[in-house]
Protein backbone atom coordinates (compact mmCIF):
# COMPACT_ATOMS: atom_id res chain seq x y z
CA UNK A 1 0.00 0.00 0.00
CA UNK A 2 1.14 3.09 -1.23
CA UNK A 3 -0.39 7.33 0.39
CA UNK A 4 -0.61 9.89 -2.37
CA UNK A 5 -2.21 13.20 -1.44
CA UNK A 6 -3.89 15.56 -3.72
CA UNK A 7 -4.14 19.57 -3.36
CA UNK A 8 -7.76 20.17 -4.68
CA UNK A 9 -8.09 23.61 -3.16
CA UNK A 10 -11.06 25.11 -2.21
CA UNK A 11 -12.65 26.35 -5.40
CA UNK A 12 -12.39 22.68 -7.57
CA UNK A 13 -13.70 21.05 -3.87
CA UNK A 14 -16.32 22.82 -3.45
CA UNK A 15 -17.48 22.32 -7.20
CA UNK A 16 -16.23 18.31 -7.46
CA UNK A 17 -16.88 17.30 -3.78
CA UNK A 18 -20.22 17.33 -3.84
CA UNK A 19 -20.95 15.89 -7.36
CA UNK A 20 -18.87 12.47 -6.86
CA UNK A 21 -16.92 12.63 -3.29
CA UNK A 22 -19.77 12.86 -1.29
CA UNK A 23 -22.44 11.72 -3.63
CA UNK A 24 -21.81 8.43 -5.07
CA UNK A 25 -21.99 7.46 -8.62
CA UNK A 26 -23.71 4.36 -10.37
CA UNK A 27 -20.99 1.92 -11.87
CA UNK A 28 -22.72 1.51 -15.13
CA UNK A 29 -22.54 5.34 -15.54
CA UNK A 30 -18.68 4.46 -15.56
CA UNK A 31 -18.65 1.45 -17.43
CA UNK A 32 -20.50 2.82 -20.62
CA UNK A 33 -17.17 5.25 -21.03
CA UNK A 34 -14.94 2.39 -21.00
CA UNK A 35 -13.80 0.23 -24.21
CA UNK A 36 -15.67 -2.96 -22.37
CA UNK A 37 -18.47 -1.79 -20.75
CA UNK A 38 -19.90 -5.20 -19.86
CA UNK A 39 -16.74 -6.64 -18.95
CA UNK A 40 -16.04 -3.47 -16.95
CA UNK A 41 -19.66 -3.61 -15.49
CA UNK A 42 -18.85 -7.06 -14.35
CA UNK A 43 -15.80 -6.09 -12.64
CA UNK A 44 -17.38 -3.12 -10.82
CA UNK A 45 -20.49 -5.32 -9.45
CA UNK A 46 -17.71 -7.18 -7.73
CA UNK A 47 -15.85 -4.39 -6.31
CA UNK A 48 -19.02 -2.48 -5.10
CA UNK A 49 -21.87 -4.77 -4.33
CA UNK A 50 -24.71 -1.88 -4.14
CA UNK A 51 -23.86 -1.03 -7.89
CA UNK A 52 -22.55 2.90 -6.67
CA UNK A 53 -19.40 4.40 -6.14
CA UNK A 54 -17.11 7.48 -5.61
CA UNK A 55 -15.28 8.97 -8.32
CA UNK A 56 -12.19 11.44 -8.61
CA UNK A 57 -9.87 12.44 -11.44
CA UNK A 58 -6.68 14.54 -11.88
CA UNK A 59 -5.14 16.21 -15.71
CA UNK A 60 -3.39 14.11 -17.87
CA UNK A 61 -0.14 16.27 -16.53
CA UNK A 62 -0.30 13.58 -13.67
CA UNK A 63 -0.30 10.76 -16.11
CA UNK A 64 3.28 9.38 -14.42
CA UNK A 65 2.18 9.55 -10.78
CA UNK A 66 -1.69 7.75 -12.20
CA UNK A 67 0.64 4.68 -13.73
CA UNK A 68 2.25 4.02 -10.62
CA UNK A 69 -0.90 4.51 -8.27
CA UNK A 70 -2.35 0.36 -7.64
CA UNK A 71 -5.54 -0.82 -6.27
CA UNK A 72 -5.35 -0.79 -2.67
CA UNK A 73 -3.37 2.21 -2.33
CA UNK A 74 -4.66 5.58 -0.55
CA UNK A 75 -5.20 9.39 -1.32
CA UNK A 76 -5.88 11.97 0.81
CA UNK A 77 -7.91 15.02 -1.25
CA UNK A 78 -6.79 18.18 0.23
CA UNK A 79 -9.00 20.67 0.58
CA UNK A 80 -6.77 23.90 1.78
CA UNK A 81 -3.69 24.39 3.11
CA UNK A 82 -5.24 27.93 4.36
CA UNK A 83 -4.77 28.40 8.06
CA UNK A 84 -4.37 25.00 9.31
CA UNK A 85 -5.80 22.97 6.31
CA UNK A 86 -8.47 20.67 5.87
CA UNK A 87 -8.44 17.05 4.52
CA UNK A 88 -11.54 15.94 4.54
CA UNK A 89 -11.44 12.68 2.34
CA UNK A 90 -9.06 9.25 2.65
CA UNK A 91 -9.80 7.40 -0.49
CA UNK A 92 -8.69 3.61 -0.69
CA UNK A 93 -8.23 2.73 -4.37
CA UNK A 94 -10.72 -0.35 -5.66
CA UNK A 95 -10.36 0.36 -9.16
CA UNK A 96 -8.35 2.49 -11.68
CA UNK A 97 -9.55 3.67 -15.56
CA UNK A 98 -6.77 2.42 -17.83
CA UNK A 99 -7.81 4.64 -20.52
CA UNK A 100 -8.39 8.50 -20.07
CA UNK A 101 -11.43 9.52 -20.55
CA UNK A 102 -12.37 12.93 -21.00
CA UNK A 103 -15.97 12.30 -22.07
CA UNK A 104 -16.47 10.77 -18.60
CA UNK A 105 -14.88 13.88 -16.97
CA UNK A 106 -17.44 15.89 -18.58
CA UNK A 107 -20.31 13.79 -17.81
CA UNK A 108 -19.10 14.04 -14.07
CA UNK A 109 -17.70 17.65 -13.26
CA UNK A 110 -18.65 19.21 -16.67
CA UNK A 111 -15.42 19.41 -18.26
CA UNK A 112 -12.60 17.17 -19.75
CA UNK A 113 -9.76 18.55 -18.03
CA UNK A 114 -9.83 15.41 -15.83
CA UNK A 115 -9.65 12.50 -17.52
CA UNK A 116 -7.14 10.00 -15.63
CA UNK A 117 -9.92 8.71 -13.15
CA UNK A 118 -10.10 5.92 -10.18
CA UNK A 119 -13.14 4.40 -8.23
CA UNK A 120 -13.09 4.30 -4.06
CA UNK A 121 -15.49 4.57 -1.36
CA UNK A 122 -15.20 8.20 0.56
CA UNK A 123 -14.28 7.99 4.22
CA UNK A 124 -14.63 11.37 5.62
CA UNK A 125 -11.63 12.16 8.06
CA UNK A 126 -10.74 15.12 10.32
CA UNK A 127 -7.56 15.64 9.48
CA UNK A 128 -5.76 19.13 8.71
CA UNK A 129 -2.80 20.02 6.10
CA UNK A 130 -0.45 20.96 9.83
CA UNK A 131 -0.88 17.58 10.97
CA UNK A 132 0.21 15.98 7.83
CA UNK A 133 3.35 18.35 7.55
CA UNK A 134 3.83 17.67 10.78
CA UNK A 135 3.88 13.84 10.77
CA UNK A 136 5.21 13.45 8.05
CA UNK A 137 8.16 15.75 8.68
CA UNK A 138 7.55 17.92 5.58
CA UNK A 139 9.05 22.05 5.63
CA UNK A 140 6.43 24.20 6.77
CA UNK A 141 7.35 26.26 3.67
CA UNK A 142 6.49 23.09 1.57
CA UNK A 143 3.68 23.45 -1.44
CA UNK A 144 2.15 20.49 -3.21
CA UNK A 145 0.22 23.71 -5.60
CA UNK A 146 -2.18 21.65 -6.68
CA UNK A 147 -0.20 18.56 -7.90
CA UNK A 148 -0.77 14.78 -6.52
CA UNK A 149 2.29 13.36 -4.42
CA UNK A 150 3.11 10.03 -3.33
CA UNK A 151 4.51 9.90 -0.11
CA UNK A 152 8.07 8.24 0.48
CA UNK A 153 8.46 5.16 2.48
CA UNK A 154 11.06 7.03 4.22
CA UNK A 155 8.65 9.69 5.45
CA UNK A 156 6.46 6.83 6.60
CA UNK A 157 9.23 4.76 8.60
CA UNK A 158 8.34 6.82 11.57
CA UNK A 159 4.86 5.58 11.65
CA UNK A 160 6.13 1.88 11.46
CA UNK A 161 4.66 2.15 7.59
CA UNK A 162 2.02 3.19 5.50
CA UNK A 163 -0.33 0.47 7.71
CA UNK A 164 0.98 2.82 10.75
CA UNK A 165 0.03 5.95 9.24
CA UNK A 166 -3.49 5.01 8.44
CA UNK A 167 -4.13 3.35 12.17
CA UNK A 168 -2.67 7.22 13.31
CA UNK A 169 -5.05 9.10 10.69
CA UNK A 170 -7.71 6.91 11.87
CA UNK A 171 -6.71 6.96 15.64
CA UNK A 172 -6.43 11.27 15.79
CA UNK A 173 -10.01 11.19 14.13
CA UNK A 174 -11.55 9.05 17.20
CA UNK A 175 -9.35 10.99 19.83
CA UNK A 176 -10.70 14.13 18.02
CA UNK A 177 -14.25 12.98 18.24
CA UNK A 178 -14.34 11.55 21.75
CA UNK A 179 -12.68 14.81 23.05
CA UNK A 180 -15.47 16.77 21.13
CA UNK A 181 -18.77 14.74 21.87
CA UNK A 182 -19.05 14.90 18.27
CA UNK A 183 -21.27 12.28 16.25
CA UNK A 184 -22.00 10.16 13.69
CA UNK A 185 -24.98 10.15 11.31
CA UNK A 186 -26.81 7.14 10.36
CA UNK A 187 -29.73 5.86 9.24
CA UNK A 188 -30.82 6.98 5.66
CA UNK A 189 -32.68 3.75 3.96
CA UNK A 190 -31.50 1.98 1.26
CA UNK A 191 -33.14 -0.48 -1.67
CA UNK A 192 -31.18 -3.55 -1.55
CA UNK A 193 -32.81 -6.86 -1.38
CA UNK A 194 -34.06 -6.57 2.08
CA UNK A 195 -34.33 -2.87 3.71
CA UNK A 196 -31.36 -1.87 5.95
CA UNK A 197 -30.50 0.86 7.45
CA UNK A 198 -26.94 2.43 5.84
CA UNK A 199 -23.73 2.84 8.02
CA UNK A 200 -22.09 6.30 7.42
CA UNK A 201 -18.48 4.51 6.05
CA UNK A 202 -16.62 6.67 8.34
CA UNK A 203 -17.81 5.22 11.31
CA UNK A 204 -17.44 2.11 9.96
CA UNK A 205 -13.90 2.41 8.63
CA UNK A 206 -13.07 4.14 12.60
CA UNK A 207 -15.04 1.23 14.13
CA UNK A 208 -12.97 -1.32 12.73
CA UNK A 209 -9.98 0.21 13.09
CA UNK A 210 -10.27 0.87 17.04
CA UNK A 211 -12.36 -2.12 18.24
CA UNK A 212 -10.36 -4.89 15.77
CA UNK A 213 -11.30 -7.63 13.44
CA UNK A 214 -11.64 -10.16 16.38
CA UNK A 215 -14.77 -10.88 17.49
CA UNK A 216 -15.84 -9.66 20.78
CA UNK A 217 -18.40 -12.61 21.41
CA UNK A 218 -17.01 -15.87 20.12
CA UNK A 219 -13.27 -14.18 19.62
CA UNK A 220 -13.24 -15.92 15.82
CA UNK A 221 -10.38 -14.15 13.69
CA UNK A 222 -11.51 -14.91 9.68
CA UNK A 223 -7.81 -14.06 8.85
CA UNK A 224 -6.56 -16.85 11.14
CA UNK A 225 -9.43 -19.11 9.90
CA UNK A 226 -9.58 -18.13 5.65
CA UNK A 227 -6.28 -16.93 5.30
CA UNK A 228 -5.58 -13.67 3.29
CA UNK A 229 -9.49 -13.69 1.90
CA UNK A 230 -10.01 -12.99 5.40
CA UNK A 231 -7.61 -10.24 6.07
CA UNK A 232 -9.62 -7.09 7.69
CA UNK A 233 -13.62 -8.66 7.12
CA UNK A 234 -14.97 -8.04 10.22
CA UNK A 235 -19.22 -6.82 10.93
CA UNK A 236 -20.39 -3.89 12.99
CA UNK A 237 -23.37 -3.68 15.33
CA UNK A 238 -25.22 -1.25 16.66
CA UNK A 239 -25.50 -1.57 20.55
CA UNK A 240 -28.79 0.52 19.79
CA UNK A 241 -30.48 -1.24 17.24
CA UNK A 242 -31.39 1.14 13.83
CA UNK A 243 -34.15 -1.21 13.26
CA UNK A 244 -35.60 -0.32 16.20
CA UNK A 245 -35.86 3.51 15.21
CA UNK A 246 -38.07 5.56 12.71
CA UNK A 247 -36.54 4.42 8.97
CA UNK A 248 -36.88 8.00 8.24
CA UNK A 249 -34.90 9.54 11.03
CA UNK A 250 -31.39 10.50 10.77
CA UNK A 251 -29.60 8.81 13.75
CA UNK A 252 -26.92 10.13 16.27
CA UNK A 253 -24.38 7.21 16.72
CA UNK A 254 -21.14 7.46 19.36
CA UNK A 255 -18.42 4.97 18.17
CA UNK A 256 -19.17 3.64 21.88
CA UNK A 257 -22.32 2.78 20.26
CA UNK A 258 -20.90 0.25 17.73
CA UNK A 259 -18.80 -2.62 18.41
CA UNK A 260 -17.58 -5.99 16.08
CA UNK A 261 -18.25 -9.17 15.91
CA UNK A 262 -18.75 -11.86 13.08
CA UNK A 263 -21.40 -13.14 10.75
CA UNK A 264 -22.58 -15.65 12.82
CA UNK A 265 -22.99 -13.88 16.46
CA UNK A 266 -24.45 -11.06 14.54
CA UNK A 267 -27.10 -13.04 13.09
CA UNK A 268 -27.34 -14.70 16.82
CA UNK A 269 -27.75 -10.98 18.34
CA UNK A 270 -30.53 -10.37 16.14
CA UNK A 271 -32.32 -13.92 16.70
CA UNK A 272 -34.66 -12.28 19.25
CA UNK A 273 -36.08 -8.40 19.60
CA UNK A 274 -34.70 -6.63 21.16
CA UNK A 275 -31.45 -8.04 20.40
CA UNK A 276 -29.20 -9.98 22.68
CA UNK A 277 -26.60 -8.11 24.44
CA UNK A 278 -22.93 -9.08 23.53
CA UNK A 279 -22.72 -10.60 27.74
CA UNK A 280 -25.98 -12.26 27.22
CA UNK A 281 -24.83 -13.89 23.86
CA UNK A 282 -21.27 -14.85 25.30
CA UNK A 283 -23.03 -16.87 28.33
CA UNK A 284 -25.19 -18.62 25.53
CA UNK A 285 -21.90 -20.44 24.22
CA UNK A 286 -21.46 -23.62 24.73
CA UNK A 287 -18.27 -24.64 25.80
Amino acid sequence: MQFYFHEVGIKGAESAFPRTVYKKINTDIIANFTNNPEHTKKILNEEFSDGFCNVWGVPKGAASIIKKIQIGDIVLLVRTRAKEGDIPILCKIKFILNESSPGLSKSLWGEESFPLIFLFESEVISYTWKELVSDLGYSHKFRPNGSIYRITEERLNIHNGADGYLRKIRRSIYSKNLKSEVLFTEGLRQRKEISFFSRNPRLVSIAKEIHGYRCHVCNFDFEEYYGDIGKEFIECHHLNPLSESNPEEMIKTHLKDVITVCSNCHKMIHKRTPPFSIEELKNRIRK
